[in-house]
């Protein structure tokens, strides 16, 4: 009864399919329910002002952004740029390029050279370099390292003679070498224009020579040249003299003044080759008539005394002289003649020493013809030195030695082995024989001899040898003797 209650109530079974050649039973239609409609949701409009706040926004983010890029990137470029400038090689460059493209020898001379700014030299080294270099290209390239850690360049030019002839060096250095970016600067500068010149001035004695605005002391006096006269002219009177100064060191010819007793500017002659300065002097005064008489007269008088015994001799000798006394005190042995006679004379060095004093020397030959008819020669040739006394000349001295000859002495300056001067001194230009100073020779060397010291324009010092003096420090000369420094060389012990 449940189950077919429960059958009832349940909806009738489908027939089952029947087979292909059955009728096919119709069932009735059915209604299929409408779909149920799902209620849609209302979209919210945005409105127009937050649209342009949002892009507003995301467009300022991207500018930020690449302003932000574009400030770093230009931080970055400005510290790349900032750090090849730094760099050695573009700073050495740049200094190369300021200083060498077109160079002004004479403003790097000064900054080679701070405390020499004379003109002088900055246009002599002007001068040198532009003759040196001409039209040459330079260049430049860096040398060892100091040790201070600046850098070092050369500059040099092409030559056909070398690869590279150096002119000058410069040098980059920093304050803050092991910063990350270290400050180059220009450091020194040097410029192979080390020329030590010297230079002569010839001048009279008595005269103020003055050098670049310096006077110079007698400790400049390289050589001197004098007469025979100096020894029988009286205390204070000075034959003929001319003293040479030399001053080295120099970068170009000095400015050179010489002024006399009155302290009158006197003329010089610059010869540029030879680097000499020379006094001008006043023409040498010619005999006048009368002093040609005098001299004539003593000279015939002295014959005469010496032949005839002749008292004309205190007419024209000072009778209180040395000479006077000399002649009139000697023996003579006379001899009987008939006649004599003077053949003609000849007066030449003559030299005026003062208004009142003068020399001649005269060649004057007597013949003197013997009762036996025998002719015998008396020759006089001596100068006699003729001094104004009571207005009138009279003979002051006579001597036989040609008083005119020159006597040259020459400065020999000895440095020790640290090159310092312990000894200066003029001697003999023509001395055979001579003693040098004694020198300390160090424990295992031996003494090799005085060397003398030349340095060249350039600066470049050369030693040879001059003396091999013996145990005693004495030396035998053969040529005459020049003005010379010279330094003690050692040799080890063998």
């Amino acid at each position: 009864m449940y189950k077919g209650k429960y059958e009832q109530n349940q909806a009738p079974a489908a027939p089952k399919a029947a087979k292909a050649s059955a009728p096919q039973a119709q069932s009735a239609p059915s209604e299929t329910p409408a779909p149920r409609r799902t209620p849609q949701r209302k979209r919210k409009k945005r409105t127009t002002k937050g649209t342009y706040v949002f892009y507003g926004v995301y467009l300022a983010v991207i500018l930020i952004f690449f302003i932000v890029i574009g400030i770093a990137m230009g931080a970055l470029k400005n510290w790349l740029i900032d750090f090849q400038a730094a760099q050695p090689d573009t700073a050495s460059q740049r200094i190369f390029s300021e200083l060498f493209a077109d160079p002004d020898w004479g403003e790097i001379y000064s900054l080679a050279n701070p405390n020499d700014s004379s003109e002088s030299s900055k246009s002599a080294c002007a001068t040198y370099m532009e003759d040196q270099i001409g039209d040459k290209t330079l260049a430049y390239i860096e040398t060892a390292s100091d040790p201070s850690g600046d850098r070092k360049y050369i500059v040099y030019y092409q030559s056909d003679a070398k690869n590279g002839v150096g002119i000058a060096t410069f040098t980059l250095t920093a304050d803050n070498k092991d910063a990350q970016i270290p400050d180059w600067k220009l450091g020194k500068v040097e410029v192979f224009f080390s020329r030590n010149l010297s230079y002569d001035i010839i001048a009279l004695p008595g005269c103020t020579v003055t050098v670049n605005g310096n006077a110079l002391d007698e400790s400049y006096i390289i050589r001197t040249i004098s007469t025979m006269a100096e020894e029988y002219l009286p205390e204070g009177i000075h034959g003929y003299q001319l003293l040479t100064y030399r001053v080295t060191n120099l970068k170009a010819a000095p400015e050179v003044v010489v002024t006399d007793a009155a302290g009158q500017a006197v003329e010089m002659v610059y010869d540029e080759t030879a680097g000499t300065y020379t006094q001008v002097m006043a023409e040498a005064p010619t005999i006048s008539d009368d002093e040609y008489d005098v001299v004539l007269a003593a000279a015939k008088a002295y014959s005469e005394y010496m032949i005839a015994g002749s008292y004309e001799l205190t007419k024209y000798f000072d009778t209180s002289s040395q000479i006077y006394k000399t002649i009139t005190g000697g023996m003579v042995i006379r001899q009987s003649y008939s006649s004599y006679k003077f053949e003609p004379e000849t007066i030449s060095d003559y030299y005026r020493y003062s208004d009142d004093l003068f020399s001649a020397r005269i060649n004057l030959v007597t013949k003197v013809t013997r009762k036996n008819g025998y002719v015998k020669e008396f020759e006089v040739d001596s100068t006699f030195i003729f001094d104004k006394s009571s207005g009138k000349w009279i003979v002051h001295d006579m001597v036989n030695v040609d008083i005119q000859e020159q006597v040259t002495q020459v400065r020999l300056t000895y440095k020790d082995a640290e090159g310092n001067e312990f000894s200066s001194e003029l001697v003999d230009a023509n001395s055979k024989n001579l003693t040098t100073p004694t020198v300390t020779v160090p424990e295992g060397k031996t003494f090799a001899g005085w060397f003398e010291e030349t340095t060249d324009a350039q600066g470049n010092t050369t030693l040879t040898l001059r003396f091999l003096p013996d145990a005693n420090g004495n030396v035998s000369i053969g040529d005459a003797l020049e003005p010379m420094v010279l330094v003690p060389r050692f040799e080890e012990a063998q």
